[in-house]
């Protein structure tokens, strides 16, 4: 779990950084799960289309029930990879 709640900004190097984490992480076999999101670096992780491939909780509190589904302009929800 990471908590980027204290992260207020993120460039390409944040962005593979966390890419290698999750890389790291499967390659274990475990999870990585990232919460505290601020509107600035979830801005940033949807640009990069990356919020399809991370899985991201709201809070640390439950950290294993992932974010609703946002809908799509067609309306179709989008789903992270753990959906």
């Amino acid at each position: 779990m990471l908590n980027l709640g204290a992260v207020r900004y993120m460039d390409s190097s944040g962005v593979a950084s966390l890419v290698e984490g999750l890389k790291a992480s499967r390659d274990v076999g475990s999870r990585f799960i990232l919460f505290g999101l601020n509107r600035t670096i979830r801005e940033v992780l949807q640009l990069s289309k990356l919020v399809k491939i991370f899985e991201i909780t709201r809070t640390k509190s439950n950290p294993w029930r992932p974010e609703p589904a946002k809908p799509t302009k067609r309306g179709s929800p989008t789903r992270s990879m753990w959906n």
